[in-house]
């Protein structure tokens, strides 16, 4: 059941067995994990069921450190939250991102990969990828291509895309359909009551002035990285995690940045290599990262690289992908208006059919150049972080403070990475790699185009104590009794992959954590 809590709350009090705050991907996926399994679940959201202006101005924050656009961009409050501006996409880590790495500060999990590993593949049934191929040979052997060969420093993948990468559509039945979850929209939570250990009740409110107040035996935030913090500070020096010195510290995104430009010796081949391949019904993305032996002698972080096709015909293949979601809403006119907009349309469509029904890949056309661009780990640092600042919103809070550090080290990484690209393109036959000369000679200028990837971690991260973090390996928050997080917020180390698949398989992961410590009734 989904309520509005701008219409009036049905009720000034609801109880609960377990309180959820955001309905983003974790939360949603928490909420209906639990409900299913019989737990009584109030999901509250500060958005609606569309974005919206007024709540959308929450997230406005003073950047005083490196420029970061994901503080605004990146972030939707909405049922569904991020998922509706995502295109759905899922790497999971690899073991090293868990480890203790020497050279990496403050690195290593308390959990390891091998504890996440069935509850990422249980992720990819929950989010419609249970008939996918999930190994990457056996898709690139349906198709009769062979992986990219790119020397013995750099390794192949291929990431999955969620078939409906909006959650509030996904899991749209299970929001109407289970009698125990009940989701309040429009309800931002402004004040946290705590006694001694526990959190005893939340006091949501909208901007009209209705309030609801929550009991439940357990809370959950699942509101994001920046916001986790936010919210834990506004409760002042009486919450039992005041005294915990690392929130809002270790702030960490995934700076990207263009490395260089590749120039095709065989361009067919090279298309093979990269193109999207849709296998199925299921999309997979050709990328490829560092080996986890060079990582570890040469003490290196994380780094992928994609390849970035630029073509004038861009706009004609916007049109079509327009015309094309127009005609899978059954808007026949509409999709036939946007497919004849476009002189080119015609054409790229016919090129586009060929190379998706025929060949199962993308049409990438490169007349305008290919850029290689990569996505890095970020190192965690104490000073970087999120605190609160003097502004405040409409509700009377104050807002976030984003003080984002990015270095040397990611400077470095960057460029031993395009050095490592360069040389495996160049053993490939296939291509050549220019690196970009900022990024070659280490220059600092290069910073000004290091950008976010809105993926936020840290701020709230993981351990064993609390004196080195927030929450222990099941996500309580320490000094607390009964409240979790379920964010990227958590994670100690970012790796470079998206976030996104390993915070959904947390998710998982405390779901049966909470259901095995009755929690669910």
């Amino acid at each position: 059941m989904i309520e509005d809590l701008r219409e009036g709350p049905t009720k000034d009090r609801v109880a609960a067995d377990i309180c959820i705050v955001g309905a983003g991907a974790a939360g949603l996926m928490l909420a209906v994990t639990l409900a299913r399994r019989g737990a009584s679940v109030v999901v509250l959201e500060s958005g609606g069921s569309q974005i919206d202006v007024e709540t959308q101005d929450f997230n406005r924050g003073e950047i005083v450190g490196h420029p970061h656009h994901g503080t605004e961009e990146g972030r939707a409050r909405a049922i569904g939250g991020t998922t509706t501006l995502w295109g759905g996409q899922l790497v999971p880590l690899r073991p090293i991102d868990f480890e203790k790495r020497p050279g990496i500060d403050h690195s290593g999990w308390p959990i390891g990969r091998a504890d996440l590993t069935p509850y990422y593949e249980d992720v990819l049934r929950e989010v419609g990828l249970g008939r996918s191929e999930w190994r990457d040979e056996i898709v690139w052997q349906r198709i009769g291509a062979e992986p990219p060969a790119l020397g013995s420093q750099l390794e192949p993948y291929l990431s999955r895309w969620c078939p409906e990468p909006n959650f509030a559509r996904h899991f749209g039945r299970d929001l109407q359909t289970l009698w125990s979850l009940r989701i309040i929209a429009h309800a931002t939570v402004i004040q946290i009551e705590t006694q001694e250990h526990q959190v005893v009740e939340l006091v949501a409110a909208d901007l009209r002035g209705h309030r609801v107040r929550v009991t439940a035996n357990v809370f959950v935030l699942c509101v994001g990285t920046i916001e986790t913090v936010r919210v834990l500070l506004q409760t002042g020096h009486t919450a039992p995690w005041a005294g915990l010195d690392t929130i809002g510290r270790y702030f960490q995104d995934h700076p990207v940045v263009a490395i260089g430009t590749v120039v095709p010796r065989d361009r067919s081949r090279l298309h093979d290599w990269f193109d999207n391949i849709y296998l199925s019904g299921f999309k997979y993305q050709p990328r490829f990262h560092i080996r986890t032996e060079v990582q570890n002698r040469e003490h290196l972080p994380g780094a992928g690289g994609l390849l970035m096709f630029h073509s004038h015909r861009l706009s004609d293949l916007n049109q079509l992908r327009i015309a094309g979601r127009a005609l899978l809403a059954r808007r026949p006119v509409s999709a036939i208006r946007n497919f004849t907009a476009s002189p080119g349309a015609v054409d790229a469509g016919i090129r586009l059919a060929w190379r998706t029904l025929g060949r199962h890949r993308s049409y990438n056309p490169d007349d305008l150049g290919i850029t290689l661009q990569a996505q890095l780990e970020q190192i965690p640092r104490s000073e970087s972080r999120i605190t609160l600042s003097d502004q405040r919103d409409r509700m009377g809070l104050r807002r976030a403070r984003v003080d984002w550090r990015v270095g040397e080290r990611e400077l470095e990484t960057a460029a031993v990475f395009a050095e490592l690209c360069r040389e495996g393109f160049r053993e490939s036959g296939v291509a050549d790699v220019v690196l970009d000369s900022a990024i070659e000679r280490r220059d600092p200028s290069a910073f000004s185009r290091f950008s976010d990837q809105l993926h936020h971690m840290g701020t709230a991260r993981m351990s064993t104590s609390p004196d080195t973090g927030v929450v222990d390996p099941d996500l309580r928050v320490f000094n607390t009794q009964n409240l979790y997080l379920c964010s990227g917020a958590v994670f100690p180390t970012s790796g470079y992959a998206n976030p996104t698949h390993t915070i959904l398989a947390l998710a998982l992961r405390l779901a049966d954590r909470l259901s095995g410590q009755n929690a669910c009734g």
